[in-house]
């Protein structure tokens, strides 16, 4: 039985029946089995002594969770979370991406370039009210509205730079 990391041994006093023999509550903790041959399987343990009512131990119960698809889950998610921004970051192109609510989420290197903004003065704003020319703002609502109910639209739409121009993206 390795450590949380699949590669340190627990020592015996480590492993999760000692420490709960001992009289150690143990709430999720992380061990992996690995085995020549197979997958590693990460198991979450919790245990506790089992004493008598007069207080002598009698001995000890551990249950072991297997999370080894939850683990591999999160990796391959992060993974591609990694790939895409990568993509996203290295892009010519402007990219910002909004919320269903419209907050600004995310703009990559290329859209503060096109806006003259920096990415503190647009994360966590309303994309229409900041970008968007006033007059624009009614047709853009009503977007945001179709957006909503799942309708995806490829159109053009004039920003208003930081310094007040006025370009097509």
């Amino acid at each position: 039985m390795h450590a949380a990391d699949g590669v340190t041994r627990l020592r015996p006093e480590e492993l999760p029946l000692a420490r709960a023999f001992a009289g150690e509550t143990v709430r999720d903790m992380e061990v992996v089995i690995v085995l020549p041959g197979r997958p590693r399987r990460h198991l979450l343990a919790r245990g506790q002594a089992i004493t008598h009512p007069d207080g002598r131990k009698l001995g000890a119960v551990v249950a072991f969770r297997d999370v080894s698809e939850a683990r591999r889950a999160a990796a391959a998610l992060a993974e591609s979370e990694r790939r895409f921004r990568t993509v996203v970051e290295s892009m010519d192109e402007g990219v910002i991406i909004t919320d269903l609510d419209d907050v600004i989420q995310h703009v990559n290197p290329s859209a503060l370039a096109l806006t003259g903004y920096a990415l503190d003065e647009l994360l966590g704003r309303a994309a229409f009210a900041t970008l968007i020319p006033r007059e624009a703002h009614g047709e853009f609502r009503e977007r945001m509205r179709r957006r909503r109910r799942g309708v995806a639209e490829r159109y053009e739409v004039e920003h208003v730079r930081k310094d007040g121009t006025r370009i097509w993206v």
